[in-house]
């Protein structure tokens, strides 16, 4: 219990300020992330509905050469039936818990599964080791020429340097693939990083028609309306265009562009990238 309060503690002092503050600077950014994104609209059959093809294809690629190791650490902790220890089953179950809800929307980005990296590295470095455990075990059993030397040669200390030895490998691997992911070779700039620097010449109000809000402030050093948190009649590009805003830029993805043609309303491209466009009344 001592543990628990310490947790709650901790969560009250660290995250809800922040997310006190959100609340107050964003008029719907507590509906739209807890309930138009978390909740799919209040519908609850959602989280019964299994959209698990691009989250796991996330996965795969957030932890690339483990991603089958895990699969099969699991499979051996369930088949060997040690799942059933109480410290196996709670990771077991942590990893359920957080992994699950994301399996059933589409919405699911690759940093949003981070969490479950943890639990993951937990079940595939035991399962792993419980794999080998199984194979030593089928190999004492069965007579095999030169038995007792094969034996002796396999004991624990053996046993664990190549463990550790094939650890070493794979992360060496995973290293390599990651490398020029972290550090690339030559310089490239995201199309929003790029159209968030460009927007902060505008000494305009700027309103964001996507949902990197955080990236865009930070790449422009000026303050962005994010249109998902704003009133009904500036929340999507056609209502802002719609409205009586004035002296104002938008950031938005370059083929809803498009729907502003189709509404036939007025407007300029200010900038424009492979992805996204600045637009403004003219």
């Amino acid at each position: 219990w001592k543990w628990i309060l310490a947790g709650l503690a901790s969560f009250a002092v660290l995250v809800l300020p922040w997310y006190y503050i959100q609340k107050e600077t964003y008029l719907n950014f507590i509906k739209h992330h807890f309930f138009t994104i978390g909740t799919r609209g209040n519908s609850a059959s959602s989280y019964l509905q299994l959209e698990y093809e691009l989250p796991l294809f996330y996965l795969h690629m957030g932890v690339r050469k483990w991603y089958k190791l895990w699969i099969l650490a699991g499979g051996t902790l369930l088949i060997s039936l040690k799942f059933l220890k109480p410290k196996i089953f709670i990771v077991l179950v942590w990893n359920a818990i957080i992994l699950y809800p994301f399996l059933t929307t589409d919405e699911t980005h690759i940093w949003h599964l981070i969490p479950v990296y943890i639990p993951l590295a937990l079940i595939t470095s035991y399962g792993i080791w419980s794999f080998g455990e199984m194979g030593m075990s089928i190999i004492k059993k069965v007579k095999l020429p030169f038995q007792s030397f094969i034996k002796k040669l396999l004991n624990e200390r053996v046993i664990q340097t190549f463990y550790l030895i094939g650890i070493v490998i794979i992360a060496s691997m995973q290293v390599k693939i990651f490398y020029h992911e972290v550090i690339p070779q030559s310089k490239y700039t995201p199309d929003d990083v790029d159209i968030s620097m460009r927007v902060s010449k505008y000494d305009k109000t700027i309103f964001l028609d996507d949902d990197y809000l955080p990236l865009a402030v930070y790449y422009s050093n000026r303050e962005i309306k994010q249109m998902a948190y704003e009133p009904e009649e500036r929340k999507t590009l056609i209502n802002l265009f719609s409205s009586n805003e004035q002296d104002f830029v938008a950031i938005t993805r370059s083929w809803a562009v498009g729907n502003l043609d189709a509404e036939g309303l007025e407007y300029q491209i200010l900038e424009q990238n492979e992805s996204f466009s600045i637009v403004s009344r003219p």
